[in-house]
């Protein structure tokens, strides 16, 4: 190659930065040697392509997880909700059945009467009278 140089051509060379060498080659003038380095080439493309299907599986791999894991939380979590409506609902119903004397009564009759005291005069409310206006 010594001729190349005295006749001022610069010397073919290949570098490999995919593989990371960082060494540049000199190229071959014959034909076996171009075609090993195509062949070269095309291994590094087919690792970089299995290199990246292999991390997009892992990725979806883990966001299938991840989904997997939401979408339990969120089953957990709308079962609790039912739950605490169904005991929500519950205590409207003992309030609501507790609220009302007269139900009460009826449900469980006091054991003592309560004391009703007479009553010499009519009361302004079983009259229908209110208090006498200021004008």
């Amino acid at each position: 190659m010594a001729g190349r140089a005295d006749a001022g051509l610069p010397e073919p060379v290949c570098s490999t930065p995919l593989t990371g060498g960082g060494t540049a080659a000199p190229l071959v003038g014959a034909p076996a040697g171009l075609g090993g380095l195509i062949q070269q080439k095309e291994r590094e493309l087919h690792d970089i392509n299995e290199y990246r299907l292999h991390t997009l599986e892992s990725l979806i791999a883990d966001k299938e997880r991840e989904s997997e894991a939401a979408r339990e939380r969120l089953a957990k979590l709308k079962d609790d909700f039912t739950y605490n409506l169904r005991l929500l609902e519950e205590r409207d119903a003992e309030l609501e059945r507790w609220a009302f004397p007269g139900h009460f009564r009826s449900a469980c009759p006091p054991l003592i009467q309560p004391h009703v005291p007479h009553r010499t005069r009519a009361s302004p409310l079983a009259t229908g009278t209110t208090r006498p206006s200021l004008s």
